[in-house]
C-alpha cells in the first residue's frame, strides 16, 4: 500500500513521494521526506469569488486554480479509496473492521490510517518489550565495510515499526542515533565534523542520507587509489615462501653435512654451542 501510494504522482509536499502520506503517520512522513503531508479538503463544487472587483484575467485564474484543486482532491480521494479496497481484499471477510464500519456508509468516513491503526491496536499488538527490542536493533552497530544503504534501511525499518505501534520517533532522535552509529565506525570522523557544522534546521534525515552517501562514495574512491596493505602482506609472504623453498632445495642438493641439516630441521634439538657454530658455517656456505 505504501509503494502504491507513493507511486501516484502528486504535487503535495513537493511531489517526490506521491501520496505516501495516506499510508503513514504525519510524523513518520515528515521524518522520511523532510516536509509535512497536507491532508486535502474538498474545495467545493464552485470557486470562491472574493468580494472585490477582479479583472477578467484574475477571474479566469481563480476558476483555473479551483478546477486544479478539485482535480487534485478527487485523485487524492480515489487513491485512498483504492488503498482501502486493497486492505479489505487482504481478508476473507470484513469481521476485523466491523468496529469502525458504518452501517450506512461503510468505511467512507474512515481514513486508511485509521483502519490500519485499528488492526494494529486490536490484532497486531506491539508490546513495550517489542518496542524496546526494536530500539535495540535500531542502535545496533553498523559494519563500515557494508554499503551505507544498509544503515539507512536499519534506521527506517525501526521507524516504520514504531509508527505501526503509534509510538513514532521524531527526526531529532533518528538523526542523532544515525550520526552516532557512523561516528562509532571510526572512518567517518571528517564527515561527522562537517555534519555538526550544518545549521540545526538543515540536520534532517534526508540531508543525512545525502551527505553520508557522498562520504561513503569518497571512502570507496580512496580505497581504490591507495595501496592495499593486505595485498602487500600477501606478496611479501609469497616472496618469503619462495626463498624458503629455494634454500631448502639447495640444502637438499648440496654437500652440506647431514647432521647440520638434521640439527636445523629437528624441532626437538636443543641449541648448543656446537649447533650454533654449525649454523654459522651453513650460512657462509649458502
Amino acid at each position: 500500500m505504501k509503494a502504491n501510494a507513493a507511486s501516484v504522482h502528486s504535487t503535495i509536499a513537493g511531489g517526490r513521494h506521491g501520496l505516501l502520506g495516506l499510508a503513514v503517520s504525519s510524523t513518520t512522513y515528515q521524518t522520511i521526506t523532510g516536509t509535512p503531508f497536507i491532508t486535502l479538503q474538498n474545495p467545493g463544487a464552485l470557486p470562491i469569488i472574493p468580494p472585490k472587483n477582479l479583472t477578467s484575467a484574475q477571474m479566469s485564474e481563480n476558476v483555473h486554480q479551483h478546477r486544479e484543486s478539485l482535480r487534485i482532491w478527487r485523485e487524492y480521494v480515489a487513491t485512498e479509496l483504492a488503498l482501502k479496497q486493497m486492505l479489505l481484499a487482504s481478508f476473507e471477510e470484513e469481521v476485523y473492521f466491523k468496529g469502525i464500519r458504518s452501517r450506512h456508509v461503510g468505511f467512507q468516513n474512515s481514513t486508511l490510517l485509521q483502519m490500519l491503526q485499528h488492526l494494529y491496536t486490536n490484532y497486531g499488538i506491539i508490546t513495550p518489550t517489542d518496542l524496546e527490542d526494536n530500539d535495540v536493533q535500531m542502535r545496533e552497530n553498523f559494519d563500515a565495510n557494508k554499503p551505507i544503504e544498509e544503515l539507512f534501511e536499519q534506521i527506517e525499518e525501526a521507524v516504520e515499526y514504531a509508527d505501526a505501534a503509534n509510538a513514532p520517533y521524531n527526526e531529532t532522535h533518528i538523526v542523532s542515533r544515525a550520526i552516532l552509529l557512523v561516528f562509532k565506525t571510526g572512518i567517518y570522523n571528517d564527515s561527522c565534523r562537517e555534519w555538526r557544522k550544518r545549521p540545526i534546521t538543515e540536520q534532517t534525515w534526508n540531508n543525512f542520507k545525502e551527505d553520508f552517501t557522498k562520504a561513503h562514495r569518497d571512502l570507496l574512491v580512496q580505497q581504490t587509489t591507495r595501496p592495499n596493505p593486505f595485498q602487500e602482506a600477501n606478496a611479501a609472504l609469497a616472496h618469503f615462501q619462495a626463498k624458503t623453498d629455494e634454500i631448502i632445495e639447495h640444502m637438499s642438493n648440496s654437500s652440506v653435512d647431514s647432521m647440520v641439516i638434521s640439527t636445523l630441521t629437528d624441532p626437538n634439538t636443543t641449541n648448543t654451542t656446537s649447533d650454533l657454530s654449525s649454523m654459522k658455517e651453513l650460512v657462509q656456505k649458502l
